[in-house]
């Protein structure tokens, strides 16, 4: 509960976070980030479940108010694919960065971590055009193993089955290329009848002389509405919207694009039966705008916002969302940086008819904590930038209270070691 007078964080919704994708082959460099916000100490296990079926677990401490950082290469060594379930005794929030030079593609990633298992999960984006590799990578934490069923929705409507066999307490990854073939878009339906598990989609790519990788935990379910709350047209960025509609009714979408000076563009969007639509939000909305969006339908689809950009004129990558379902009154983001070589963002996005007052609580890697309001007008998006708070060479995670709902992003942009640039980005939980 977050109480007006702003006399006490807001809380995390959760003690228990999964991640299917992971690896430490060479190249990959994996993290694990995780945020304590609460007053006491958090006993935190890391168990990684490798391709191999093996299960490593580690134990730690992570300070009250703090954020602390875990090397998965170190934890689990190297040559491995890996899954991670990380449980506390305490409410936390765990986030897994990772950072590449994937066959000289190079870029980072990140995701929040799922909140719990499903027997269902659903991705919008995905392609197999000329360079873009896609995955889909699986855990299975329980203690069955799982026959996995993939339905490839691709953009002219037809389908696409495929299976896929995970052991208990281990990962599996499928090559989605190699399952539907070259030149498709394709959204996928990831179906297990026997045991729960979780389902993150990697992707590796040159598009149009930027290279990098982005990936997305999947949804386990579908809605009528999403909100981003990052998303621009500025020079160097190409946007884009994907809605997934795997149901046998036509759906139709409006999207209002509601731009930084607080005007709005609305574009309809039929999204046929069992299809994949998307829209390049640079054409809707025109070149040099900070844009958020809400995407409503009259039918449940999922929505999800791929961006490419040449950040800075030098640091080429990609980065991919899955919309918020609601605006909320807390939001909360265990990875941030101001090291030199990254450069990081908040964007806040007030859908509302009311003018909102954002509380940033920033959680430094030496336990202090760092209050700073930011006001954020109704039918805007504010983009906040994070070293101007707390100044260069701090680790740092946050928790935003907000006087009414909004929603909230963190867009990072960096060239990792100073020779892997990209970006990534996450919605936060």
């Amino acid at each position: 509960v977050l109480y007006a007078t702003q006399q006490r964080l807001p809380t995390p919704p959760a003690s228990t976070y999964y991640f299917a994708e992971g690896t430490t082959r060479p190249g990959f460099d994996e993290w694990i980030c995780i945020q304590n916000s609460g007053d006491r100490n958090a006993n935190v296990t890391i168990t990684y479940m490798l391709e191999t079926g093996t299960n490593i677990d580690n134990t730690m401490v992570v300070p009250a108010h703090s954020r602390s950082t875990v090397n998965v290469n170190a934890a689990v060594g190297p040559d491995h694919d890996v899954s991670a379930r990380v449980t506390a005794d305490r409410l936390i929030v765990a986030e897994r960065p990772m950072y590449f030079n994937y066959y000289g593609w190079t870029g980072g990633h990140c995701t929040i971590g799922a909140q719990e298992t499903s027997r269902l999960w659903y991705f919008a984006e995905g392609t197999t055009r000329s360079g873009f590799e896609e995955y889909l990578t699986i855990q299975n934490p329980s203690d069955r193993d799982a026959r996995v069923d993939i339905t490839s929705v691709l953009g002219n409507g037809t389908t696409v089955p495929g299976v896929a066999y995970v052991g208990a307490r281990s990962r599996a990854t499928v090559n989605v290329n190699a399952a539907v073939g070259p030149e498709q878009d394709v959204s996928m339906v990831v179906k297990c009848d026997n045991v729960a598990i979780v389902a993150e989609r990697p992707m590796y790519f040159n598009y149009q002389g930027l290279t990098g990788g982005h990936c997305v935990m999947g949804s386990n379910s579908l809605d009528t509405q999403w909100y981003f709350a990052e998303g621009t047209t500025r020079s160097g960025f190409d946007t884009y919207i994907c809605l997934q509609n795997p149901y046998n009714v036509d759906a139709v979408a409006s999207l209002t694009f509601i731009l930084g000076d607080g005007s709005t563009v609305v574009q309809p969007m039929l999204v046929p039966a069992t299809s994949r639509q998307t829209l390049r939000v640079n054409d809707a909305i025109g070149p040099d705008q900070d844009v958020s969006t809400v995407v409503e339908s009259d039918s449940l689809l999922l929505a999800e916002r791929p961006m490419y950009f040449l950040y800075s004129g030098g640091w080429p990558g990609g980065h991919v969302a899955t919309g918020a379902r609601n605006p909320e009154n807390s939001w909360f983001f265990a990875e941030g940086t101001t090291r030199a070589g990254f450069v990081e963002w908040l964007s806040l996005q007030n859908p509302g008819d009311i003018d909102a007052t954002a509380t940033l609580s920033f959680m430094l890697e030496d336990g202090t904590v760092q209050d700073n309001d930011v006001a954020v007008p109704a039918h805007t998006r504010v983009t906040v930038a994070v070293p101007n708070f707390i100044g260069p060479d701090r680790d740092v995670s946050v928790a935003i209270g907000c006087d009414q709902a909004i929603v909230a992003e963190r867009p990072m942009y960096f060239i990792y070691q100073y020779v892997w640039p990209g970006g990534h980005v996450v919605v936060g939980l």
